[in-house]
């Protein structure tokens, strides 16, 4: 609807393709980067005028980490947006039921690796039971990259203590996540 157009806007978002997705297909999308903001836009492109244009017919559902969906409100927003859980099950379920997957290979590993500020990004290639689930489902994979997304938030760093509960809770705290003003507001 309206509302992610609006976000397109403000976020001047233009969707690029080299070859047309089959709208009756099923596809295994791999996000890059993740970025501190959640990598939110992989939750909104689908639904925008742009996206719907260049790909009728496509729609992703969006698989996030655990975690989110043990933290109150969080959860609550995600889930409003459609998002699953990042488990192989849920995986398996949304490919056998027809549906895209969309999620981020690097995940929180390429989350807190990231550094908005540098003008290089980093590619955690060690995940990659995903690619075994594309073929295992016989799913084509395809890459989506966006520009500009690691600069959209940064988050405090306390790189010791975030690996360390990111080892023990699976989030790596404290992770406060901020953008323009130092507020929770992507720049």
């Amino acid at each position: 609807g309206w509302m992610w157009n609006c976000v397109a806007r403000y976020f001047g978002v233009r969707v690029l393709s080299d070859a047309p997705l089959d709208p009756h297909a099923t596809y295994l999308f791999g996000f890059h980067p993740h970025g501190m903001a959640y990598s939110l836009t992989a939750f909104w492109v689908s639904h925008t005028q742009t996206w719907r244009r260049l790909h009728p017919g496509v729609r992703m559902n969006v698989h996030a980490a655990t975690i989110i969906f043990r933290t109150p409100f969080l959860r609550d927003l995600v889930q409003w947006m459609g998002a699953r859980d990042v488990s192989r099950e849920a995986i398996a379920g949304a490919l056998a039921e027809g549906q895209s997957v969309a999620l981020v290979p690097g995940g929180q590993a390429e989350m807190w690796a990231d550094d908005g500020a540098a003008d290089t990004l980093t590619l955690v290639s060690r995940h990659r039971g995903f690619v075994r689930m594309a073929l295992l489902h016989g799913t084509p994979l395809v890459p989506l990259f966006c520009f500009g997304e690691s600069r959209l938030m940064d988050s405090v760093r306390v790189p010791a203590l975030q690996r360390r509960t990111l080892g023990a809770w699976g989030l790596g705290y404290p992770h406060l996540p901020y953008g323009r003003w130092w507020l929770p507001v992507p720049r």
